[in-house]
């Protein structure tokens, strides 16, 4: 487990993500030149990423749905 793996409650802390072969393709290798990192990790660090490029900081209400 990484350092930064979400700790997994009843409720659950997942999303559904729908992607091409290609989308799949990609994020496989982003992963691998990442250390063989897990495909959970790397989506996290680019949301994270992202959200810093964005100047999204602090808590953000959870959404429902």
């Amino acid at each position: 487990m990484s350092v930064n793996e979400p700790k997994i409650t009843e409720s659950g802390n997942f999303i559904t993500l729908a992607a091409t072969p290609e989308d799949k393709a990609l994020l496989a290798a982003i992963a691998k030149q990442d250390g063989n990192s897990s495909q959970s990790a790397v989506v996290r660090r680019l949301i994270r990423e992202e959200a810093k490029r964005r100047s999204i900081t602090g808590e953000v209400p959870m959404m429902e749905g």
